[in-house]
C-alpha cells in the first residue's frame, strides 16, 4: 500500500496546503496554476493530452527551467519516459539534446534513482543538487545544462503511480511541505484524468459489448423476422396446395365414388342376368340328360334289332340250304320218274313243282339275304349314329355341368366383387370426409401463416425502431463522453 500521500483521494489539497506559504507564491499565482491545470485536465481525453499543459503550468509557476514526464508501463511495471517535456525558451534544443537522449534511454524500476523511489514510496522527492547526488545517472548531461535542483512527485490512480513528473532548476531545490502538497493537489487533478480515461475505456468497452450484443440481438430479431416471413410465405403456399390438392382429390374420390357405385349396380344386373342363364343351363342340361337316356334306349333297341336282324339272316341261309336240298331232291325225283316211265308221270310232274317251288324259295331267300343285309348296314349306320349321338350329349352333359360350375364361381366373385365395392365406397366416403378436414386444416394453417407473418412484420417494425433506439443511445453517450 503506498504511504505518505499529502491529500485524500477525492483530489482537493489539505487546508494546511495554502498556508504559510512564502510572499512570492501569492494567492493569485496558485489560483492561475489549478485554472490552467484543471482547464487542461477537464478537455482531455486522456493522460498524455495533459501532461504537456500541465508541465508548462508548474515550471511556470516555480520558475524552474525544464519539466519532463514519465509512465508506467503496465506489462513491465517500471517507469519509461513519455517524451513529453517543458523547456524554458532560453535554452536550446541543441543544448538540452544530450540531458533528452539520456532520459528517455533510461528506464527506471521501483527503488531505482529519483523516479524509482517516487514509484516506490508514492510520495515526492527532492535531490538538492543533481550534479553532485551520488547515483544521479544523467548528471553529466545536467551539469552541462547549469541544472542543479530536482524535485519528483506521483501521479496515483487507484492505489497505483501511473506517471512520475520530474522538474529540474539552475538553482538548488528547496521545497517546503506547503509546496509539496500544493504539487500533491496537483498530482490528484492529473490522476482523475486517468480514472476518467480508465471510466472511459471502460464505458468505451461496455458500450461496445452493448452495441454488439443490443446489434447482434436487432439483426437476428431481423432475421428471426425475415425468416419468420419467408416462412409464412412458405407455408401460405403450402397451404394453399394442400386446399388445391385436397379439393382434386375430392373431385377424384367423388368421381370414383360415383364409378363405384354404377359398379355394384352392374354387377347386380349381371348378378340378375347370371341367374337367369343359370337357370336356362339347368333346364338344358336336364333336357340333354333327358334326350341321352332316349339315345341310349335307341341304341339298345337298334342294338336288339341289329341281332334280330342277323337271326333272320341266319334263317334265310338255313332256308336257301334247305331249298338247295329240296331242289336236289326234286331233281333225283325226276331222274326216277324218268327211269319208270308212264308210272312216273306224276310223280314227274310233282318234282317239277317241288323243283319250281325251291327255286322261287331260294331266290326269295336270297332276296330276303339282301334285304337283311342292308337292314343289317343301315342298322349299324343308325346304331353308330346313335352312338355318336350319345357321345355328343356326353360332352353336352358334361359341358352344362362346366358351365353351372362357372356360373357358381361367377356369382361367388361377382359377390365379393360387391362387397369389396361397397367396402371400397364406404372408404372413399370416409376419404371424403377427411379430406374435407385437411382442407378446414389447410386454410386454418394460410390463416395462422398470414398471423405469423403479420406479427413478423410487427417484430421488423419493432426491432428497426430498436435500432433507432441504439443510435440515439449511442449520439446521447458521444455527446456524454
Amino acid at each position: 500500500m503506498l504511504q505518505s500521500l499529502h491529500n485524500s483521494h477525492s483530489g482537493r489539497p489539505a487546508a494546511s496546503a495554502f498556508a504559510g506559504l512564502p510572499s512570492t507564491l501569492s494567492i493569485g499565482n496558485c489560483i492561475s496554476l489549478f485554472s490552467e491545470v484543471a482547464d487542461s485536465t477537464t478537455e482531455a481525453e486522456s493522460l498524455q493530452q495533459c501532461l504537456a499543459p500541465a508541465l508548462e503550468a508548474i515550471c511556470a509557476f516555480m520558475n524552474w527551467q525544464s519539466g519532463h514526464a514519465y509512465l508506467r508501463t503496465p506489462e513491465a511495471g517500471t517507469m519509461e519516459s513519455a517524451r513529453i517535456w517543458y523547456w524554458a525558451s532560453r535554452i536550446s534544443s541543441r543544448a538540452r539534446s544530450e540531458f533528452i537522449e539520456a532520459s528517455e534511454a533510461t528506464v527506471f524500476s521501483s527503488g531505482q534513482g529519483m523516479i524509482g523511489q517516487v514509484m516506490e514510496s508514492g510520495s515526492w522527492t527532492r535531490i538538492p543538487d543533481v550534479q553532485v547526488h551520488p547515483g544521479f545517472v544523467r548528471a553529466k548531461a545536467a551539469q552541462s545544462l547549469g541544472l542543479k535542483g530536482a524535485f519528483a512527485f506521483p501521479v496515483i490512480s487507484e492505489n497505483d503511480v501511473v506517471a512520475v513528473l520530474e522538474f529540474f532548476s539552475e538553482e538548488p531545490a528547496e521545497l517546503d511541505a506547503e509546496l509539496a502538497g500544493l504539487m500533491a493537489f496537483i498530482g490528484d487533478q492529473l490522476a482523475r484524468v486517468c480514472e476518467r480515461e480508465k471510466a472511459t475505456r471502460a464505458l468505451d468497452a461496455i458500450a461496445a459489448d452493448f452495441e454488439t450484443a443490443v446489434r447482434g440481438a436487432v439483426a437476428s430479431v431481423m432475421d428471426a423476422a425475415g425468416h419468420m416471413r419467408d416462412l409464412s410465405d412458405q407455408v401460405t403456399e403450402e397451404a394453399d396446395n394442400a386446399v388445391t390438392q385436397q379439393e382434386l382429390l375430392t373431385d377424384e374420390t367423388m368421381t370414383m365414388s360415383e364409378m363405384l357405385t354404377g359398379m355394384e349396380e352392374a354387377s347386380e344386373r349381371l348378378d340378375s342376368s347370371v341367374s337367369v342363364i343359370q337357370t336356362h343351363a339347368t333346364d338344358t342340361a336336364r333336357a340333354a340328360t333327358e334326350s341321352h337316356q332316349v339315345l341310349k334306349t335307341g341304341h339298345s333297341a337298334v342294338s336288339a334289332f341289329s341281332s334280330s336282324i342277323l337271326n333272320i339272316k341266319s334263317i334265310a341261309e338255313s332256308i336257301d340250304r334247305i331249298s338247295g336240298q329240296t331242289h336236289l331232291l326234286a331233281l333225283n325225283a325226276a331222274i326216277e320218274a324218268a327211269h319208270a316211265g308212264e308210272t312216273g308221270l306224276g310223280f314227274a310232274v310233282v318234282a317239277r313243282e317241288v323243283k319250281s317251288l325251291a327255286a322261287s324259295v331260294s331266290n326269295l331267300s336270297r332276296q330276303i339275304g339282301d334285304e337283311v343285309v342292308s337292314f343289317a348296314e343301315a342298322t349299324d349306320v343308325s346304331s353308330d349314329a346313335f352312338e355318336s349321338a350319345t357321345d355328343a350329349m356326353d360332352h353336352l352333359l358334361n359341358s352344362a355341368e362346366n358351365i353351372r360350375a362357372a356360373i357358381d364361381q361367377h356369382n361367388q366373385e361377382t359377390r365379393n366383387i360387391s362387397s369389396i365395392s361397397q367396402q371400397t365406397t364406404a372408404r372413399s366416403e370416409a376419404m371424403r370426409d377427411r379430406l374435407s378436414e385437411v382442407g378446414v386444416a389447410g386454410r386454418a394453417a394460410a390463416d395462422a401463416a398470414a398471423r405469423v407473418r403479420s406479427l413478423a412484420e410487427n417484430v421488423a417494425v419493432e426491432g428497426s425502431g430498436l435500432g433507432s433506439a441504439l443510435d440515439r443511445f449511442e449520439a446521447n453517450l458521444a455527446r456524454i463522453r
